[in-house]
């Protein structure tokens, strides 16, 4: 009987198993895998969605920045260590329709994560935008992106994006339904000129709230 007490009080003040050894019991019910709860790894398949805002443009001063502020949405589908991704942005004209402004794109992005900092990427893409307050669209392809994660807390994320595209074509929008003011508009025929030939570089700086699904 004494050997029994004795046993039981050492039972009692033996300390208690830290919490990750807890976190290590190995588990085979349906709804966990059999590891360890902290070598479960983030999967290498899931979408992501978000979204941003967009300066882009020639320069980046000036009163009329505003003009070349962007708002919209981008999804994209991470496959390991590459994500195919696309964005619609646009700046809405609150008064008239044909003065908004749409930009969407196609892309594909590499990634690389540095532990315990962030996590960059480097993608390439093409765009269309149609400025129909400009009365003209452009196309552009997109040879320069760099990404980094600024902000990660869960499923959710912060990212930022820099990088530079180059307009290789364009037209006038000459469809009276969409914009009225096209035909044949001289003004607007040199701007569209100045913006293919003479600036056909433009940057952009992209900040995007984006979350994760698996």
């Amino acid at each position: 009987m004494p050997l029994a007490l004795a046993a039981a009080a050492a039972l009692a003040a033996a300390p208690a198993p830290p919490e990750d050894a807890a976190e290590d019991v190995l588990t085979s019910s349906a709804e966990a895998p059999l590891l360890p709860r902290r070598l479960s790894a983030r999967p290498t398949t899931y979408g992501v969605v978000g979204v941003g805002v967009e300066r882009f443009g020639s320069n980046f001063t000036g009163s009329d920045q505003f003009d070349n502020q962007l708002v919209g949405l981008t999804g994209m589908w991470r496959i390991s260590a590459f994500g195919p991704h696309a964005l619609l942005m646009t700046k809405p004209a609150v008064e008239h329709f044909r003065d908004s402004r749409f930009l969407v794109g196609l892309g594909l992005r590499g990634f690389y994560r540095v532990r315990g900092f962030t996590e960059l990427s480097y993608g390439v893409g093409s765009h269309f935008e149609a400025r129909l307050e400009d009365h003209y669209w452009l196309a552009y392809v997109t040879p320069l992106e760099l990404g980094a994660t600024i902000w990660d807390k869960g499923s959710w994320n912060i990212e930022l994006f820099v990088g530079a595209r180059r307009a290789v074509g364009g037209s006038l929008i000459n469809h009276y339904l969409i914009d009225p003011n096209g035909f044949n508009d001289a003004e607007a025929r040199e701007e569209l000129d100045r913006a293919r030939h003479e600036r056909p570089w433009k940057g952009f700086v992209r900040v995007v709230f984006a979350r994760r699904i698996d």
